[in-house]
Order: C-alpha cells, then structure tokens, then sequence
C-alpha cells in the first residue's frame, strides 16, 4: 500500500543525498529536484550528486541544495573496481563481472569510483537514487565506498515495457539483457525499494525475483502552491497558435519527442477529430523523432494545425490555457505532466498505459483512458472530452493527492525512521 503521511511532529534534520545521472527534462529529474528543494526547506542538509551537470533542469537546482559533479574517470578504473567488488561479493560475483568484462556496459563504470569516493566523504545518513541504472550505480558505490548509510532506491518506469522497447530498438541487447540479473543481485542491498506507482512496484516484482512485499509506492511530488501562479504568466513568445478573439480549443502535450509518448498516434488522431471539428495540437519537449514527426504534419497537412514548439521551461504556463491536456505514451511509471495539467483545471486524455494512468484518473472518473496506439479511440475521447469536460473543481481534488506536501512527509518519514534503525 502507498505510504500515508502520519500526523506532523517535531523533525530531526537528517544529512540526505540524491543521486541522478544528470539534469535532463524528465519527469525523475523534476520529482527530485522538488523533493530535495522541499526537505532542505525543512531543515534537512540536502546534497545532490550528478554525473553530469547539464541538461535544462540545472536552474532549477535549489540554493539550499549542495550540488556535486563527479569527476568521470577511465572506464578501466570503473572495471578494476568492479573485479574488486565481485571478489568480495560471492552472491552477486558471477554477475558482478560479467558487467565488468562487458564491451558495452549498461552501467556508466567511469562515474562508480567517483561517486564511491564522494559518498566515502560526505558519510550522508540516508542516500536516495532514481532510474533502474542510476540505482544500480549507487548500490555499487556504496559496496565500494563501504558505507552504513540506508540507501533508498526508486524505480520511475514500467520496467518490462522499457525493457521490450530496447530490445525493438537494437539498443545494446547484451546490455539489456543483463539489466534483470544486475537488479537480481543489487536491488536486495537496498534498505528500501521503492516504485512511484503501484503498477511500476507490481512490474517491477514480476520483472525480477523481488518479492512484491518487500516494494513499497512513494507517490513522485507533483503539486506545489506556485501551480496556480502559473496561470498569470506570460506566454513565450510566438509559442501559441491563437489569439483572442480565436476560440479553436487548444489540445496540448508535453513530453520528450521519442518513441514512449508515441506523438505519432497523437498527431493522426488529431487529423481524425479534425474532420468533426476545428482544434490546434502543441507538444512541447524536444528529441530525436522531431524530424519523423515534422515528416508525418507534412504527410497529413497539418502543419497550421500541429506546432513542436520545442523545450517550455514551466510548461503549467501552457496548461492553464490548453482545452485539453492529453497523454499519448506506450508506458509510463506516475506521469507527472498528467497531474500537474489536472492541478492547472485542464481536463485530460490518457492511454490506459503501464503504469499511472489509471492510477491517477482513478479508472477513468477523471479522465478518459483509451488503449494504447488506437488513433479512432483517442481520438473519440478527446472529441467526448471537448464536449463534456470534467469539472475542474474535481480535477484539482485529484491533484492535490499528489501534492509536494504530502509526498515531502511520506519521505521524511522514511528517512526518519532509516536514519534511527
């Protein structure tokens, strides 16, 4: 069951690392900047350690938060210290060096010896990580680095469907494939493993021999005071198709253009509703199938209707303008675009996806849900949606569930109660 934040008491300020690869756009990235930002606030020493400081998050690393770059060492070094683990570990040492004789390790091996050394010297009560490779990297470190720190680590994604989009792709199979057998042997030397949905929890334990028992569901921070701000801010320039007194509804998306939020499905159910009624698509987000989307507006002749409009640094700015928000992804973990665009009052789409969708819509009373990849379905829903939008006092009830509040207690209670075993 998902953990309920007990009545508030007295907080000990606790020493708490986050561990991410880097500060790219994702939805990982932006719960953990606003949950280490929000128990700094509350009087926690809170450090944040990255590979790789770039990426268009990086402004939105909080003054109070300590941020460390790892230095990335040879790949060789990362080798060496794995051999060394695997020596001392005879439960996980078959797979310990398969990894570390791998042509194309799954594992960033240069940032291992690093992040050992920094969390050798910070000595941190309670070590937080996000993203099933970036977990397994501090679960090494810390073997490496000997460390009594209580390690939490969370998983973001539905981990099967992640998996059998690699494996689609061609994407270093080996790699993947001993991804299962890594987080066999590394995820039980974790004090807490935790998904943020009770579907990532349940794929997770049916992914791998984790027993689903020992999986706890820490809801992602979502919802802040400043959402409803938002909507008093100014556009970016140039980046909305109408003008008053224009009153076309405006479907929106957000996310990174690749082949998880399947835009592709999107755009063509959009063509679809466009023989019924007159509506402009925006997703926002930038990636690798920009050319393959633009290809496809072209093929359907949607360019006046459909506009990339590429990275938005707040996108609830566009939310509280949007008629409609609709999320189109083949799998997500808890997708926090489709709570915030609920806690901005904008009726919603999703694809009944693995996993989060239905979790948040509650089966659909906030939302429709249609299956995955069905272009005349979504297409449906979003004309239904148009008609007879949900109310928006609901939408913001739901949202609040998943507020910054209530998700900073559920952890600061975690990490009290690691912090005093």
């Amino acid at each position: 069951m998902t953990d309920e934040p007990r009545p508030t008491r007295a907080v000990t300020p606790r020493h708490v690392v986050f561990y991410l690869p880097n500060l790219a756009g994702g939805g990982a990235e932006r719960s953990i900047l606003r949950l280490s930002q929000a128990l700094a606030e509350r009087g926690h020493q809170v450090e944040l350690i990255v590979n790789q400081a770039a990426g268009p998050y990086r402004s939105l690393v909080s003054a109070s938060v300590r941020l460390t770059v790892l230095e990335r060492a040879r790949k060789v070094a990362g080798r060496a210290a794995l051999v060394r683990l695997a020596l001392g570990n005879r439960e996980a040492r078959a797979v310990l060096a398969r990894l570390a004789c791998a042509r194309r390790p799954i594992i960033k091996l240069a940032y291992i010896p690093a992040l050992a050394a920094v969390l050798a010297e910070r000595r941190p009560e309670v070590l937080i990580s996000a993203l099933t490779r970036a977990n397994l990297a501090a679960l090494l470190a810390c073997r490496l680095a000997e460390l009594k720190s209580r390690v939490v680590v969370t998983e973001r994604n539905h981990l099967s469907a992640e998996l059998a989009e690699r494996r689609e792709q061609g994407d270093n199979p080996a790699g993947w494939a001993s991804l299962i057998d890594l987080v066999n042997a590394c995820y039980p030397w974790a004090d807490v493993v935790a998904g943020v949905s009770h579907g990532v929890a349940d794929d997770l334990a049916a992914s791998t021999t984790l027993s689903r028992d020992t999986i706890r569901t820490l809801y992602n921070p979502v919802v802040g005071p400043d959402l409803a701000g938002t909507g008093s801010m100014p556009l970016p320039a140039g980046i909305w198709p109408i003008t008053t007194p224009d009153t076309t509804p405006v479907i929106l998306a957000v996310g990174r253009l690749e082949p998880q939020k399947d835009f592709l499905t999107l755009i063509r159910a959009v063509a679809e509703l466009r023989r019924t009624r007159p509506v402009h698509l925006v997703i926002a987000g930038e990636g690798v199938l920009r050319e393959a989307l633009c290809a496809e507006i072209r093929r359907l002749a949607l360019d006046e209707v459909v506009h990339l409009v590429g990275w938005v640094d707040a996108p609830a700015v566009l939310m509280h303008r949007a008629s409609l928000f609709v999320l189109s992804s083949l799998y997500e973990g808890l997708p926090g675009v489709l709570i915030e665009a609920m806690g901005c009052g904008c009726p919603v789409v999703a694809t009944d996806c693995p996993s989060g969708p239905r979790e948040i819509l509650l089966d659909g009373r906030y939302g429709p849900l249609v299956p995955v990849a069905d272009v005349p379905a979504l297409a449906e829903a979003m004309q239904a949606s148009l008609d007879h939008p949900v109310a928006r006092e609901a939408l913001l009830a739901r949202a609040g569930d998943f507020s910054i509040e209530t998700s900073t207690k559920r952890f600061e209670r975690l990490i009290e109660d690691l912090a005093t075993r």
